[in-house]
């Protein structure tokens, strides 16, 4: 039972208004699962790849093929016409994308979890790429690593973190190091030059624009977090501070509407694989090299994504221009990004329960819309006066001869080859009725209106659903023992 409940939420997530790309892959993967199970891992795994590099075009397209191919979706007109209707409503919008930013949030988290454990020389590598940069810029290293200290031992996360986040003032700031990476700039136009980020933040400028938030990562700070999740209070993140430059012709972000819009194409980027290749030719006979540069690239990417400085795409990319992969190619390396197949599954499955939980919210507040639609209470103006509801004229009686009783008859008939017809004329001669306040009988309209709604209200099972989900992720908290999935707390 509880199984089919599950099914139930997904079906009713597909139907929020709006829906996007992001949420359309995670509920319609999750839903292919919950009825296929074992039938389509491989199709999954394939799906939640694509999902991650944004190729949003083959994740649909396998999506489409696992229901043409498998006769317990095509065959079942539930799933099959959900699917369809959702996938007609798609729209992506740069500055939302938020089921993506969540994902993307908690996929940066859960990398920088498992580094260590995936990589016996990671800190080792992280020691070398902070001597480096000591040697590059002896100040920099002492302003933001050694923080006054001649040398400084690189044994934790924080320690790594630290050192990467000295790639953006180092490319800045080392005349050197600068050349270089302004020459790979230079021969990648197609990512540098389609940056269309505005210089000027529009939030944060002043005391009234302040901006505090509690989310992290990539999440704006309108969007909705699980308490547990938030983090210390920081005013004028730069996902809260930036707009998209429209004078920007072909703009990266722009022209990419299902990439989250944090800081468009990432610059610091370049100066990362143009680290990396010092880093290369510092330590050529280094046995560990392709994990080294591996682990810087990785280090850079979940930092830049966890602090909220750019989405994963913006970074992505950059590193899939000819030019920045040839820094690394030319040494016989890869510039890739490497990651344990664990972190994937785990981030996206905690997408998908957050996805639900927020889709299902939008419908909740569309259900409340139309309730109160239904209500027949007169819509108010913006000046505070009602507006004045038109008398529906298609029952065929006149004003100055409407009684309770003969509405009623005149759509009870209309009932009979036009329902949803039949339900809006009720609904706006109860809202005419309310507005001239006039003492009509209407028990009966009222019963015919609850006869012609919609069987199972979405107020009426929502609770259910919720609590479905509750127990499900409950039994996977139990399951994998970590209290990180828990994503049914208020947000």
């Amino acid at each position: 039972m509880r199984e089919k409940n599950e099914t139930a939420a997904y079906l009713q997530a597909l139907k929020a208004n709006p829906i996007d790309s992001s949420d359309f892959i995670l509920l319609t993967t999750a839903l292919l699962k919950k009825e296929l199970g074992g039938k389509v891992r491989q199709e999954v795994d394939e799906i939640m790849t694509h999902y991650l590099h944004l190729e949003k075009d083959k994740a649909i397209l396998a999506i489409e093929k696992i229901c043409e191919t498998h006769r317990e979706i095509s065959e079942n007109h539930l799933l099959s016409t959900t699917i369809v209707e959702a996938k007609k409503h798609v729209t992506d919008n740069p500055i939302e994308n938020q089921s993506r930013r969540y994902f993307e949030t908690r996929f940066a988290t859960n990398l920088f979890e498992s580094m260590e454990e995936e990589s016996p020389v990671f800190y080792d590598g992280m020691q070398k790429l902070s001597d480096l940069v000591k040697e590059l810029n002896p100040g920099l290293y002492d302003k933001d690593i050694g923080k006054g200290k001649d040398d400084v031992a690189i044994t934790t996360m924080e320690g790594a973190k630290s050192v990467v986040g000295t790639i953006r003032e180092l490319g800045d700031t080392t005349p050197d190091f600068t050349l270089k990476r302004n020459a790979v700039r230079r021969n990648s136009p197609a990512a540098y030059k389609t940056k269309d980020r505005l210089n000027e933040p529009v939030r944060g400028t002043n005391e009234e624009n302040n901006v505090f938030s509690q989310n992290p990562g990539i999440m704006k700070s309108i969007h909705a977090m699980p308490f547990n999740e938030r983090t210390s209070e920081e005013q004028n993140r730069i996902v809260d501070s930036y707009a998209l430059n429209p004078a920007v012709k072909d703009g990266y972000s722009a022209t990419k509407t299902h990439v989250p819009f944090v800081n468009s194409v990432s610059g610091t980027a370049f100066s990362t694989v143009t680290l990396a290749g010092a880093f290369i030719e510092k330590h050529p006979q280094d046995p560990d090299l392709q994990e080294h540069v591996d682990n810087i690239v990785l280090t850079f990417v979940a930092r830049a994504v966890n602090e909220g400085f750019h989405s994963l795409r913006e970074i992505m990319d950059v590193f899939k221009e000819p030019a920045v992969q040839k820094v690394i190619n030319d040494h016989k390396l890869e510039l890739r990004i490497k990651y344990p197949p664990e972190v994937l599954n785990k981030s996206f499955q905690e997408a998908v329960q957050y996805s639900t939980k927020v889709c299902l919210g939008r419908c909740v507040k569309d259900e409340l819309q139309n309730i109160h639609e239904h209500t027949g209470k007169p819509e108010v103006s913006e000046k505070g006066k009602p507006h004045k509801p038109p008398f529906p004229t298609e029952l065929g009686i006149r004003e100055n001869k409407v009684t309770g009783p003969r509405v009623e008859e005149a759509l009870r008939e209309m009932a009979k080859n036009n329902p949803q017809q039949a339900l809006e004329s009720a609904q706006r001669f109860l809202a005419w009725k309310n507005y001239h306040h006039r003492n009509f009988n209407v028990k009966g309209i009222k019963e015919l209106v609850g006869e012609l709604k919609p069987k199972n209200s979405l107020l009426d099972s929502f609770k259910k659903m919720k609590d479905v989900l509750q127990t499900t992720k409950k039994e996977e908290m139990i399951n994998t023992d970590s209290t990180r999935q828990d994503m049914n707390k208020t947000f």
